[in-house]
């Protein structure tokens, strides 16, 4: 242990690595911007209204004005708070985000069972033919050259 402390003596790397991590998390941090721009659309300057800059003063707290840069999270909200040799990055894939479902399909109640559903597996390598038949038949056969009436609209 003697040997070790000898050896990096000089280097004072924790610190530097928390240091590192403290900017991080400073960086990937819930930013917010606020989109009011002073002079667009109303008079400004001395001589306003007390209603005019009343009105200006609500507007630049307004949630409405303010828009959230995209991707970051909150300080108190990120995994490797607690754990002080650690840095979990907390950057989002946006071209990732496409193909995650917004909400819960219809025939499922709750989110586990959603994710439960896509971890099997339907293709044929994986399962008996019969299987991968059932699962891919359509849900209506018609026969080839039948006319297929439209559907009627229900009555009330």
């Amino acid at each position: 242990k003697s040997q070790l402390h000898r050896a990096f003596a000089g280097d004072d790397v924790a610190a530097a690595f928390a240091a590192e991590k403290a900017a991080l998390t400073q960086a990937e941090d819930v930013h917010e911007v606020s989109t009011a721009l002073p002079g667009w659309g109303t008079w400004t300057g001395a001589a306003l209204s007390k209603h005019n800059r009343r009105a200006a003063a609500k507007q630049r707290h307004n949630p409405l004005y303010k828009t959230k840069l995209p991707g970051g999270v909150a300080a108190e909200l990120r995994k490797d708070k607690f754990k002080d040799n650690v840095i979990l990055s907390e950057k989002t894939e946006r071209k990732g985000k496409v193909y995650l479902a917004p909400i819960l399909p219809h025939e499922f109640e709750r989110k586990e069972e959603y994710e439960r559903s896509l971890r099997l597996p339907i293709g044929a390598e994986w399962g008996t033919k019969e299987v991968v038949q059932r699962n891919v038949r359509p849900r209506v056969v018609v026969a080839k050259g039948r006319v297929v009436e439209a559907m009627e609209r229900p009555r009330v």
